[in-house]
C-alpha cells in the first residue's frame, strides 16, 4: 500500500538524478582485507548509494566479512 499512495516517491524528493541506489555493499579494502559495510540512512553519503565498483566509506560503516563454517572454499577454476 506504502508504493500506491506515493511512500517511495515522497523518501526520495532531495534526491536529484543520477544518482545511485544501494546502502549495503562488500568487497575488499586496499589493504586486502574482506569487508562488509552499510550506509546509515542519515548519513549524508547514503544519498549517493553503493551500487558502484569502488567507494569511500566512514571506516565506522565496515565490519570484518567471514565466511560461514558451512560454506566450503571456493575452487578456483584452471584456465
Amino acid at each position: 500500500m506504502r508504493t500506491r499512495t506515493g511512500g517511495p516517491a515522497a523518501m526520495l524528493s532531495g534526491l536529484r538524478p543520477p544518482f545511485g541506489l544501494g546502502s549495503d555493499f562488500a568487497g575488499v579494502t586496499d589493504d586486502g582485507i574482506a569487508v562488509v559495510g552499510l550506509v546509515p540512512c542519515d548519513a549524508d553519503a547514503g544519498a549517493t548509494g553503493t551500487y558502484a565498483e569502488r567507494l569511500l566509506a566512514d571506516p565506522a560503516w565496515l565490519g570484518p566479512r567471514s565466511r560461514p563454517a558451512s560454506v566450503p572454499p571456493r575452487r578456483r577454476r584452471s584456465p
